[in-house]
Order: C-alpha cells, then sequence, then structure tokens
C-alpha cells in the first residue's frame, strides 16, 4: 500500500516564502537572468541576420551553440560548486563578464567571427547563475516539505524577467532602430546579478567537506 499523501495546500510554507527575505533576492536573481538570457536566445538569429549578415542556417545555429554553451556553464558551476568555490562569487564574476561582453557586442557587432566567440562565451558566462541559486535555496533550514514551495516561489519571480525581457528588449530597438541601444539596456541588469550576490554570501557556504 501507498502512504497517505497530505494533499492539503500548504499555505504556511507559501507565506514563510513569500517572508524570507533571500528567496527575494534569489528570485531577482533569477529574474535579471532570466531577462537577459531570454532576450538574447530569442533575438540572436534575428540580429545575426541583420546586423552581422549571417544566413538563416547560420543564424539558428548560432543559437542552438549559444544553448548548448549556456548547458556548459551549468556544468562547469556544479563542478566549481563541488570542489569548494565560494558560491556567491560565481553570479558576482559571471554578471560582469556578461555585462563587458554584451558592450563587446556593441562594438563588434558588424564583425562575423568576433560575433559568434562573443555570443559562446556568453552563453558559457551566464550559465553559471542558476546552479548557485538552486544550490542556495537547497541550503536553506526549513522542512523539507517547504523545500518545493520555496524553489517555486523563487520560479515565480524568475518569470517576471522572462515576460518582461524580449518585451523590453524589441520595443528599444522597435523605436531607435539600432540593436545596441538593446543590447546595452541588459547590461544593467546584468549588473544588478552581480550586486545581488553580495547579499548571497552570508547564505552559501562552500560545498561540505571543502
Amino acid at each position: 500500500d501507498r502512504p497517505h499523501q497530505n494533499s492539503t495546500f500548504n499555505m504556511p510554507a507559501v507565506l514563510l516564502a513569500m517572508r524570507a527575505p533571500i528567496l527575494a533576492i534569489l528570485g531577482i536573481s533569477f529574474a535579471a537572468h532570466s531577462l537577459v538570457y531570454q532576450s538574447l536566445l530569442q533575438f540572436i538569429p534575428l540580429f545575426t541576420q541583420t546586423t552581422s549578415g549571417f544566413s538563416i542556417v547560420w543564424a539558428t545555429g548560432i543559437g542552438a551553440l549559444f544553448c548548448l554553451f549556456n548547458c556548459a556553464g551549468n556544468i562547469l558551476s556544479g563542478h566549481l560548486l563541488q570542489a569548494g568555490f565560494r558560491p556567491h562569487l560565481i553570479p558576482k564574476y559571471g554578471g560582469l563578464i556578461v555585462g563587458g561582453l554584451l558592450l563587446l557586442l556593441c562594438i563588434f557587432g558588424t564583425e562575423k567571427w568576433v560575433v559568434i566567440v562573443v555570443l559562446l562565451l556568453t552563453g558559457l558566462a551566464s550559465g553559471g547563475t542558476p546552479p548557485v541559486l538552486f544550490y542556495i535555496v537547497s541550503q536553506q533550514k526549513t522542512k523539507l516539505e517547504n523545500m518545493p514551495v520555496f524553489v517555486a516561489w523563487m520560479f515565480q519571480i524568475q518569470g517576471l524577467g522572462m515576460l518582461t525581457g524580449p518585451a523590453l528588449i524589441g520595443l528599444i530597438v522597435d523605436h531607435s532602430e539600432n540593436w545596441n541601444y538593446g543590447f546595452l539596456s541588459l547590461i544593467p541588469f546584468c549588473f544588478l546579478i552581480s550586486f545581488a550576490a553580495r547579499f548571497l554570501r552570508q547564505n552559501a557556504s562552500p560545498a561540505p567537506g571543502h
């Protein structure tokens, strides 16, 4: 027989999640990350065709490689956490690196091979943040049954970045008719990720054994 499971909605856990400052910081960091990542992912094919002169095959291929390098960044971040790297430093430096790469993209947006390298490095660097955020959530001292609610609350905040990012960049590029303004508008969100990392320092310790 299956053990009896309580199907009652865990409202106390929801209220606990909403009152936890660390979850708000994690959610805001995740939202800023998703705003940048989703905006780039959706507009890479269009940008690389209209500005860099790539064919549609190359443009979509670059988008696919961007995703693969982002996945590699996820894996690298996980290995760094296992190796005892201080968790908050990954989004701190990752945000700064992505912001710098976006600036390079604005400067060298017409240079095909520079665009490819910059976008792939951006995918790699941006992949470091999500594993850290999930790791910090897992370290919160709470009942086990509250953990899914904590993760879900972080995702709810994160969704704001996914919803607003592409629309914001599309609006800026449409009005300015310049991709540089769109990419420049993403840089403050990269710095927000880096700035928020300072508040994660006391809530994230290296992996056990380090």
